[in-house]
């Protein structure tokens, strides 16, 4: 890859136009879903011209060539590879990254959920442990990484952890 200019510099014209309209226009919409949408918009468009310019450089891993490619990877390469040293840290330090590591509950992996034909009306202590497990392994990451020297492998575990495996995740309330 280009180590002169960063990534979104060469990819720059037209999906910086498209996310920058995005996030300017999130805050002057009416509803909080509609806001969400668009911010999550703009993120798309950032990881998919991360996964693009990888792609024309040769910086794809090896299940992204096979064409095994899920928002969820590109999300996850755009945080290892996407950012600078300085920006990757700053983004682990951050209060957001603090903040989804300790959000209480526990984020679940919906795919977990599914493949168990669960109700979400009732979920066993069992599932709901077992659906936890990739948010507990980001507290686990974020909590090494914020206790320790905040290395570069540190950074990275949290990183990867913070892209939350390849599923689509959900929030389930606890119960009364």
């Amino acid at each position: 890859m280009d180590a002169l200019q960063p990534w979104w510099k060469v990819e720059a014209p037209k999906f910086l136009a498209d996310a920058r309209y995005h996030i300017n226009r999130s805050p002057r919409r009416e509803e909080s879903v509609d806001r969400c949408e668009d911010l999550c918009k703009a993120l798309n468009r950032t990881w998919n011209a991360h996964s693009a310019y990888r792609r024309r450089h040769g910086g794809l891993t090896e299940r992204e060539a096979e064409g095994g490619r899920s928002d969820a990877q590109a999300f996850t390469q755009l945080l290892l590879g996407g950012l600078d040293d300085g920006r990757a840290g700053q983004l682990c330090d951050s209060e957001g990254v603090a903040a989804l590591s300790g959000f209480t509950p526990q984020i679940m992996n919906h795919d977990t959920l599914i493949r168990r034909d669960y109700d979400p009306r009732d979920i066993p202590e069992k599932l709901r442990k077992e659906a936890c497990d990739e948010h507990r392994q980001l507290l686990n990451a974020f909590t090494g990484y914020a206790g320790g020297l905040k290395d570069r492998d540190q950074r990275e575990r949290l990183l990867k952890r913070s892209g939350l495996k390849d599923h689509f995740t959900t929030v389930h309330p606890t119960r009364p």
